[in-house]
């Protein structure tokens, strides 16, 4: 027994010795790969580990001009009280000139060492600047904007809260003269170099720009304020971050990522913004849903196109993560096709209807007079002679879904078309909305560079159909994976000669609304919606907005097509594109006063007149007008 025994053991050993040796050859080989496919990533990596330079050379600061250092801490002992986080911050100073920082750290109820040693920091400071301990105690009116009373009983609003303490950070910056930026830390360990380079982030021209922040040695953190290019969140919080898109592609090739909004510890903002008064904000305490102050900035700021992360900076919230996340980021490819497949698998990003407004108020008419008159000038009905219903819905094509990208003024208008060639062939054709939707946005913007999946107004889209025309699903199809991609020559060639030649305004206006359906044509429209339009998702019965919704901002605004409406109930057909699955087999049933709310409706159009309806030949006519 003892014999056996001492053998069972030996071979478990050696089985455990062999796994051991396979996982070590398995890291190699990963390695050894790693190292091929990326070998510059790796040598720049491997510089970073073992040298531990200091900038000595500062000549490019100059042009980082006057910087406001905001800090919030809260139970920050543990950081402060080695004295690192410390030296680091006076290296900073000393590098960019204590004449050109201001320094403002607002620390609140915190029950550790924190408040004592930021007075012992404070004795070490060169620059301007204001140090406030304080313990918060909410009046009565803060705690009722702070605290939300729900289902799940009455709580503090953590957005709310955070907030207000950067907002008290923020207060010294209107009254100590003009700031070129303004720069965000949170309690993270990071460099004077991080900071600097940070600063100089795109030779200083953007919005807003922010370092790559980790709570392990692999791991990004900061998910919940991070939206990509698109306005989507983040794939699996392990390189590339991202999930497939512009802003993955721009991580891989380490250059500056495209974002929506973004934090991850240390972000650098223009001040101009800030110099003009605006504040962090979050969403009201009757919202069903809630939203990042972090990630709210960035949409009140508002420049998109100008808001990057910095890939070449990561911080951490630890020493030994700092150390050990620099340590192995010449290993960070081995987690591509980890990546890949998990985001694969889990369907990420997942659908967020409220990450961009799909559609957006038009700021002006299209450019063509033609395409701008009202339709009050072509109105057949008097008011007493509308029918009391009328549904399009018959001769509508089959609904689409837009998936997870904000076509939806895109697809409103190619179903609008589609309707109008049925009419005429009496057939079913399916056009490109993800043609329509590029287009749209290449006017939007004013040329074809740095196209984002960032919705459109439905005046773009007008004037794109009116342009370029559309083309057949089956020469561009509506692939969400190519949604920022140029659609074909072949896909062009055909659009030309398929044109909208007719539009018009509607005012919102309930006779003119109807009097569009009653002779014979559906109408596109944007609204502003909120959390209680989900209900139409199983009944397809949109409610009106309550007294609360009113007083607060919308969740969001999209792009819908009216196609009849009914007198008894007193509300309007209308067809979205969120798939046959949602509401009524797509379609919902909107209150009368809701669309002719203009508070809530915005850029009504109807499609009267396209080129031809006739895709079936190699060549057209784009004179002989389909009029109906």
């Amino acid at each position: 027994m003892e014999g056996r025994t001492s053998s069972g053991t030996s071979c478990k050993k050696s089985a455990r010795l062999l796994l051991c040796s396979k996982l070590l050859i398995i890291f190699f080989v990963l390695f050894l790969f790693n190292v091929y496919i990326s070998p510059r990533r790796f040598l720049q990596s491997y510089h970073n580990v073992i040298t531990d330079y200091r900038f000595s050379s500062l000549e490019n600061n100059h042009l980082i001009g006057r910087v406001f250092i905001a800090i919030n801490l809260y139970q920050s002992q543990s950081l402060l009280e080695d004295g690192s986080w410390t030296c680091t911050l006076m290296e900073l100073i000393d590098q960019l000139g204590p004449n050109n920082v201001y320094l403002s750290i607002f620390e609140n109820n915190s029950t550790d060492a924190t408040p004592h040693l930021l007075r012992q920091i404070e004795k070490q400071l060169k620059c301007e600047h204001t140090i406030v301990t304080t313990t918060i105690n909410l009046d009565e009116d803060q705690y009722a904007s702070l605290y939300i009373n729900d289902r799940k009983g009455k709580y503090l609003s953590r957005m709310a809260y955070l907030a207000m303490v950067r907002n008290r950070a923020l207060e010294p910056i209107m009254s100590n003269g003009r700031f070129s930026k303004v720069l965000f830390l949170n309690d993270i360990v990071f460099s004077s170099q991080d900071v600097i380079q940070l600063l100089q982030t795109n030779s200083g021209n953007y919005a807003a720009a922010c370092a790559l922040d980790f709570i392990n040695p692999v791991k990004f953190y900061d998910t919940f304020a991070t939206r990509d290019s698109s306005g989507y969140s983040m794939g699996l919080p392990l390189y590339p971050y991202f999930s497939p898109g512009q802003s993955q592609s721009q991580t891989l090739r380490n250059s500056l990522i495209h974002v929506k909004s973004c934090w991850s510890g240390m972000v650098a903002f223009d001040s101009k913004p800030f110099d003009n008064g605006l504040k962090f904000r979050s969403l009201d305490n009757v919202s069903d849903y809630d939203a990042s102050e972090c990630c709210l900035i960035h949409a009140d700021i508002n420049q998109p196109n100008r808001t990057f992360i910095n890939p070449r900076i990561h911080v951490a919230y630890s020493k030994f993560v700092y150390i050990w996340h620099k340590r192995l980021a010449y290993f960070e490819s081995i987690w591509k096709p980890v990546q890949r497949v998990i985001t694969y698998l889990a369907n990420l990003p997942r659908y967020n209807k409220f990450r961009l407004n799909g559609i957006h108020p038009s700021e002006r008419l299209p450019f063509k007079e033609r395409l701008c008159q009202a339709f009050r000038d072509h109105l057949v009905y008097n008011p007493e002679d509308l029918p009391p219903k009328t549904d399009l819905r018959e001769q509508m094509t089959p609904v689409e879904d837009q998936s997870r990208i904000g076509s939806c003024s895109a697809n409103c208008l190619a179903g609008a078309y589609e309707y109008l060639t049925k009419r005429g062939s009496h057939q079913n054709i399916d056009i490109s909305s993800l043609f329509i939707y590029y287009n749209g946005r290449v006017k939007e913007n004013g040329s074809e560079n740095a196209i984002t999946d960032s919705g459109c107004s439905m005046t773009r889209i007008i004037e794109a159909l009116e342009e370029y025309g559309t083309c057949l699903e089956s020469l561009w199809p509506s692939d969400i994976t190519q949604v920022n991609e140029q659609p074909s020559d072949e896909a062009y060639q055909q659009a030309k000669h398929h044109k909208i030649t007719d539009a018009l305004q509607i005012n919102i206006d309930l006779y003119e609304m109807k009097s569009c359906l009653a002779q014979g044509f559906p109408f596109a429209f944007g609204l502003k919606f909120f959390s209680s339009f989900d209900q139409a998702a199983q009944s397809g019965i949109v409610p009106m907005p309550n007294s609360s919704d009113r007083t607060r901002q919308s969740d969001g605004s999209h792009a819908l097509l009216a196609v009849g409406y009914n007198d008894q109930s007193q509300s309007f057909i209308v067809r979205n594109s969120w798939g046959e699955d949602w509401g009524d087999k797509s379609y919902c049933y909107i209150p009368y006063d809701y669309i002719t709310d203009s508070n809530l409706c915005f850029d009504v159009w109807t499609v009267r007149k396209v080129a031809t309806d006739d895709f079936g030949q190699d060549h057209w006519d784009t004179d002989d007008s389909v009029d109906y």
